[in-house]
């Protein structure tokens, strides 16, 4: 899973251009948003080898930390 699509310009460029930062921190949303519901999902049904994959998910997920939502997932992540 990609948090950026092709031709998306992450890192310090991104980070010049408020308005494509703010479009990667709703890319970021979204995908915490799919994230979450997978790792509900997983979790309900006992589906342990789906949880695990939700939980590779996380190094994607570090680098946005001040996106709303990011750091309470990852603490999740990290005790599912």
């Amino acid at each position: 899973m990609s948090l950026l699509s092709d031709g998306e310009v992450a890192g310090p460029v991104a980070a010049a251009d408020g308005r494509i930062a703010g479009e990667g921190a709703r890319e970021v949303e979204r995908a915490l948003v799919v994230s979450t519901e997978s790792l509900d999902l997983a979790t309900r049904i006992g589906a342990d080898r789906c949880v695990a994959l939700v939980r590779d998910l996380a190094p994607a997920f570090k680098p946005y930390q001040k996106v709303d939502g990011v750091p309470a997932f990852l603490e999740r992540l990290r005790t599912a």
